[in-house]
């Protein structure tokens, strides 16, 4: 009896010494097959995401702070937005034209970990001023410029993935610049008619491809201009259609609209319809045909 107990003990022995050798390759094996941890990057505004999400699609999370129907003229952070801050690797913004909330906490974050559009209206510069008009990512062109900086500063985020963040850039690029031609065909028999906004936001796009603005109703701040701004706009003639972002629209922009027989068009200019996978060409996309539906009378 004792010699089999000897025997059971030396068993168990052996046992525990093999588990134990094998412990360090499982634990290697482990590892192997963990992927790593995706870098975080957090957009402010959904049209934001459209640009940077095809850059880093399977490299980073790509959050967005503010949903596409919160207003970024106006608001304040609550606590989960400021966890999202907190938790990013790096923060792509318009600026203080546009999210105003958040010039203090980006100032206080590392420059290498922030791409603000506008930068010399915020902390870079030690003062802020106000842009006329911060709907900037509604100018394709202009927005390429800004997805060239913020590969650049993905580039210092992952240097290994500098090569193929670049060469997705130069893709985005391509396909922008094959839709701003075909846009300025489509959009050139329009050049002389007039419409009228709810909202100061598409100042940039009218601008790139030669459309006419009669008058806003509200700034480019979402602050109304007033009375002497509506009489004027009640006056106007010729015009082809009222433009508000989400339907009806301010209470003046649908008098306006009773007032002058124009027809109501919804062009939403932060994308609330567009999936996040769904791309920044298709957005703009969009936008040009929002513009044909009012100019054309469709």
């Amino acid at each position: 009896m004792k010699y089999c107990n000897k025997i059971a003990r030396l068993y168990r022995h052996l046992m525990a010494i093999g588990v134990l050798a094998w412990l360090p390759v499982l634990a290697f094996g482990q590892a192997l097959s963990t992927p790593p941890e995706q870098c975080s990057v957090l957009t402010t505004i959904r049209p934001l995401t459209l640009l940077v999400r095809p850059l880093v699609a399977d490299l980073c999370e790509v959050r967005e702070l503010l949903p596409p129907s919160q207003d970024p003229h106006h608001f304040s952070l609550t606590f989960a937005q400021r966890r999202l801050l907190d938790d990013a690797d790096m923060v792509v913004a318009v600026g203080p034209g546009l999210e105003g909330a958040l010039t203090r906490v980006l100032a206080r974050r590392d420059p290498r970990t922030v791409v603000i559009w506008q930068p010399e209206m915020g902390a870079d510069s030690g003062h802020v001023h106000t842009s006329a008009d911060p709907h900037i990512w509604l100018d394709p062109i202009e927005a390429m410029a800004f997805a060239d900086r913020i590969t650049g500063k993905l580039a210092l985020l992952m240097p290994d993935q500098a090569a193929k963040i670049e060469q997705r850039r130069k893709a985005l690029e391509a396909s922008v610049k094959g839709l701003d031609q075909s846009l300025k065909s489509r959009l050139s028999g329009f050049s002389g008619q007039r419409y009228i906004a709810d909202h100061q936001a598409y100042g940039r796009f009218s601008d790139r491809y030669g459309l006419v603005a009669a008058g806003y109703v509200n700034d480019a701040g979402g602050v109304s201009h007033g009375a002497r701004t509506f009489a004027r706009l009640s006056a106007v003639e010729g015009g082809a259609c009222v433009i508000v972002e989400r339907a009806p629209g301010s209470p003046q922009a649908q008098r306006l609209a009773e007032r002058l027989h124009l027809r109501v068009v919804v062009i939403d200019p932060l994308g609330a319809g567009i999936d996040p996978d769904q791309g920044y060409v298709l957005f703009i996309d969009q936008i040009a045909r929002g513009f044909e539906r009012c100019l054309s009378g469709r």
